[in-house]
């Protein structure tokens, strides 16, 4: 009986919800597809290129560990799956850095601008699938603007973490170590994509910062890319 009237309170909580408009964010000041700004550009590409390169980096050593592994070079695919470990937990810093970063800001912005949902169709680890599908269930009832970019956030964060902790499951010892399709490929595919929609993220949040913030979060992000504030140990402590 519990049953059957949750089910009728989600439906009129549902239906409540695109009668009122509450889903709706808040009309931007600045479309989402406008210019930063050479003030706000600057300070974005200091995360991208940083965080592009690295990502490009792990990318061909990545391949690189694949190919050695299949020719039964054992040593040398495990050497350099070692690197692609060492780099992928700097880049996880680096994540974490940006993502605590944006939340910061965030208190400061007048508005928020929309972002494109995360869906499971997104993501190829069934790891992150399960994610992203009880987070997608929670959106439905966060009505507030602010919060919906607060949990994306947070799920970028707990993404981080998550990939960070499969990469340890990985290895060249383990079966997942295999190319197209393999458990490693799509653990990389996620991690990737996890990183450039933090850089969304944290473009979005610099078109609704006012321009007495920019001086401060420009000073910070130097901080953000040398990777001290925040420690991504989650695969070291595995």
């Amino acid at each position: 009986m519990w049953a059957a009237g949750l089910v009728i309170f989600l439906g009129v909580a549902i239906a409540a919800r695109r009668l009122l408009h509450l889903g709706a964010m808040e009309r931007p000041l600045r479309s989402p597809s406008d210019v930063l700004g050479p003030q706000r550009e600057s300070i974005y590409c200091q995360a991208g290129s940083e965080i592009e390169t690295r990502i490009t980096m792990m990318a061909v050593s990545l391949n690189e560990a694949i190919e050695e592994h299949r020719d039964g070079r054992s040593e040398l695919a495990a050497q350099l799956f070692s690197l692609v470990v060492g780099e992928w937990i700097r880049l996880a810093d680096i994540l974490q850095n940006l993502q605590a970063l944006t939340l910061r800001y965030l208190v400061l912005a007048p508005y928020t601008l929309p972002l494109r949902p995360l869906t499971r169709r997104h993501f190829l680890s069934p790891i992150m699938s399960d994610h992203v599908r009880f987070h997608s269930f929670l959106n439905q009832f966060i009505f507030r603007p602010r919060l919906r970019f607060q949990l994306h956030v947070g799920i970028l964060r707990h993404a981080t973490q998550i990939l960070t902790v499969e990469l340890g499951r990985c290895g060249p010892a383990t079966g997942a170590f295999s190319g197209r399709g393999g458990r490693l490929d799509c653990c990389f595919h996620d991690f990737d994509l996890v990183a450039k929609e933090a850089l969304v993220v944290f473009r979005a949040l610099l078109a609704c910062l006012p321009d007495s913030a920019l001086p401060d979060i420009a000073r910070e992000m130097s901080r953000v890319n040398d990777g001290k504030t925040v420690r991504a140990r989650a695969l070291a402590d595995h």
